[in-house]
């Protein structure tokens, strides 16, 4: 692109028109002339005016800096040829937005150019962004010596990483280092918000799981308890059952010994006991004999057979005699017997009234009384604990979540080895061709004075002088070696970044000796082959050219 006029109602300029050349323009004017406002105006043209910068205690903003003077509407116009074509660019002010309005049409025909907008005139004119021109296409006096800018190694980056010179690699990695820091940052990370929000449900789910036991467990307890409880009442009932019953027993007992023992104080006969099956073998004898006795006629055999069975139950009969009870056992020894069934008889009247009167157990009552205390606080802390259908559930979506998060991790870390791998290859591929270039025009500002420079992974500069040993960073020379120094580098990106959009320099070669200016003014005439200069000094640069040409 080449500039050939500009017209200005901008700041100190009221309706003034600069007229350029391709190649080299040297505009030689004194301070305040307005050197810098044709600067700001140019950019102004192309990229716009930034109407939400607010004015500061140590800056002015621009819309009021460069605010016309006289009190007109700010207003420009702006004729160049791009690519072949006579193009005139025009914006103005209306209401309360200055250089709201724009206009770009082809300059004899009047036909509108469609693809230049206000918003993208100056990226699709020059190719760079405001800020990466603002840095590599203009050169002021103020800036020199240069700072490293983010934006221009912004620039570098994009031109390797994607081969589109209007990309942010830069702010895409600081974009990646804070959603990996929100993914993963401490415990303020969402993964470990989440992971810490896992490990509370599972907890949950794990405690709900472990009440849920004890909780049957109580209640195995107290039915088990009421098991027995009921037991011990049956038990109860049978137990005066058997105490009744023996105390019975031990009572019919005692009044059978205390008979027998008057019986023995009275001094009467002792009794026979009598044998039931004596009657009943003496009358079979006896009828056995009369039928063997009476079948002798009609035969010897029968009377074999029976009359001596009826023999035999005879004598059997006689054997069972009846025998008498033994009632004159020693007193000492009935005395004895009843004495044990009294003692007896006695226990057994104690036990069934220990058994009426029994009173319920304390223990079994404390007992009951702590499971159903435990129980009501197992229940409590399960209904606190809530619903484990809605835990599981809730796990389910964290988990989800979870995996998201470390699935876009993964591959914010992958995207950021890419970046980091596109910034080694820009380091191969650019600065070595920025190092040398700027060598090469480092030598000749300084007639070969200084022949090394090495240019740092962040762009930062150190330079040596012939004969010096080790090379030295700028701050180390006098202020105009280093004005050359970062003119050097400066120039270098220029060429590397804006091949094709016009230089502007303001009084950037302010600190140059003669002979170093001369140098400057070829260096920059060489360049002019390839791209328009516009350098406006306020030094008579026209006049030692004329000279030097003459």
């Amino acid at each position: 692109m080449i500039v050939l006029s500009m017209t200005a109602t901008f700041g100190k300029l009221e309706h003034q028109t600069l007229h350029l050349e391709p190649g080299l323009n040297i505009i030689d004017a004194p301070n305040e002339w307005g050197k810098s406002t044709w600067c700001a105006f140019l950019m102004t043209m192309l990229y716009g005016l930034d109407t939400r910068e607010r004015t500061t205690k140590t800056t002015l903003a621009e819309k009021e800096r460069y605010a016309p003077w006289s009190g007109s509407l700010m207003s420009g116009r702006l004729e160049l040829l791009w690519q072949g074509r006579h193009i005139t660019i025009e914006r103005w002010s209306k209401g309360r937005t200055p250089m709201g309005e724009f206009r770009a049409y082809e300059t004899d025909s009047g036909l509108p150019v469609p693809e230049l907008t206000a918003a993208n005139c100056g990226q699709t004119l020059l190719g760079v962004e405001r800020s990466v021109y603002a840095r590599g296409g203009f050169l002021r006096s103020a800036e020199m010596p240069v700072t490293l800018n983010e934006e221009l190694r912004s620039r570098l980056n994009a031109l390797v990483t994607t081969g589109d010179d209007s990309g942010t690699a830069e702010a895409l990695g600081e974009k990646l280092r804070e959603l990996k820091n929100r993914c993963r940052y401490h415990r303020s990370g969402l993964i470990p918000q989440a992971e810490s929000r896992r490990a509370e449900l599972e907890n949950q789910l794990q405690e709900h799981q472990r009440l849920s036991v004890q909780l049957k467990e109580i209640e195995r307890r107290i039915g088990q308890l009421e098991q027995e409880r009921q037991n011990a009442e049956e038990d109860g009932h049978q137990a005066m059952e058997q105490a009744l019953h023996a105390e019975l027993t031990a009572q019919e007992r005692c009044q059978a010994l205390e008979r027998q023992w008057e019986e023995l104080s009275k001094g009467e006969p002792a009794q026979r006991t009598k044998n039931p099956m004596r009657p009943v073998w003496l009358t079979l004898g006896v009828a056995l004999l009369a039928a063997g006795t009476g079948l002798t006629m009609f035969g010897w055999l029968w009377a074999l057979l029976l009359l001596p069975v009826g023999a035999l139950s005879l004598v059997a009969g006689w054997m069972s005699k009846p025998k008498q009870i033994n009632t004159e056992a020693s007193a000492a020894e009935l005395q004895a017997q009843l004495e044990e069934a009294r003692q007896i008889y006695r226990n057994t009247r104690m036990r069934v009234r220990s058994l009426q009167f029994r009173q319920p157990e304390e223990a079994f009552q404390q007992r009951q009384r702590q499971l159903h205390m435990q129980l009501g606080q197992c229940q409590g802390q399960l209904q606190s604990i809530g619903d484990p259908a809605l835990i599981h559930r809730e796990l389910e979506r964290v988990n989800g979540r979870l995996a998201r998060l470390e699935l876009m991790e993964c591959a914010i870390t992958m995207a950021q080895q890419a970046l980091a791998e596109a910034h080694n290859e820009l380091q191969r591929r650019f600065a070595p061709g920025i190092r040398e270039n700027a060598q090469r025009i480092l030598s000749r500002l300084t007639g070969g004075r200084y022949d090394r420079l090495l240019l740092g992974e962040d762009l930062s500069l150190e330079a040596g002088a012939t004969g010096e040993d080790t090379l030295r960073s700028p701050q180390w020379r006098s202020e105009g070696t280093a004005d050359q120094i970062y003119l050097s580098l400066r120039l270098a990106v220029a060429a590397e970044l804006t091949p094709e959009a016009p230089l502007v320099l303001d009084d950037a070669l302010i600190r140059f000796d003669d002979a170093r200016l001369t140098a400057a003014l070829d260096v920059l005439r060489e360049m002019s082959e390839q791209k328009q200069v516009i350098l406006f000094s306020c030094r008579n640069i026209s006049d030692s050219l004329r000279q030097e040409d003459i």
